[in-house]
């Protein structure tokens, strides 16, 4: 059982880091199939899962890794509620080549720190525990945010939509180490 869990402080995004965010959003929204303006949803949670689902397939197509979606989050059409694969996460990611892995996949906004409570509580860090035993298995949380774009002479007017990458470790869970994120197109 975590005692107390890892508590994250996000820091702001650096500008180039952005500035390269945003080239790689408007390269997949032009050439892989990525339109964020074509997602419909009802709530800003099922929005951010769709944006995440969306942006792991443009990009695997870009990388042309063969990939499967063989579940995602449940949805009760009597109660109107969803729950998570196990408790924990929105959706399981299959790259079958050239090497296999199983991404499990949470997406939020900027609602950061509940999910990784929820992760390290006492009734899913078992569940953490036995997906991270698999060592082609990852734990990635997603958070996107809307950003200013760029233009070449500087900021744009428009908004895009950028994910802040966590690969969830047990070492972290546990709190034995920090918080490693990634870039969305290194991910």
């Amino acid at each position: 059982m975590v005692e107390k869990p890892p508590n994250v402080k996000l820091r702001a995004i650096p500008e180039d880091e952005l500035r390269e965010g945003w080239e790689w959003m408007a390269r997949l929204s032009k050439d892989y199939g990525f339109k964020p303006g074509s997602i419909k949803s009802k709530s800003t949670q099922s929005y951010t899962r769709g944006l995440t689902t969306a942006c792991i397939r443009a990009m695997n197509r870009y990388h042309d890794r063969e990939t499967c979606f063989p579940a995602s989050e449940t949805y009760n059409a009597a109660t109107g509620r969803s729950g998570d694969i196990l408790g924990i996460v929105d959706a399981i990611v299959m790259e079958v080549a050239p090497v296999p892995r199983d991404r499990w996949v949470q997406a939020c906004g900027r609602d950061w720190q509940s999910h990784i409570t929820k992760m390290a509580d006492y009734d899913h860090v078992n569940r953490v525990r036995q997906i991270l035993a698999n060592p082609s298995h990852t734990l990635e949380l997603w958070g996107w945010a809307q950003y200013p774009g760029f233009t070449k002479a500087g900021r744009a007017k428009t908004q895009f939509w950028y994910p802040r990458v966590q690969v969830i470790t047990l070492d972290f869970i546990l709190g034995q180490e920090p918080p490693r994120f990634v870039r969305f197109w290194e991910s």
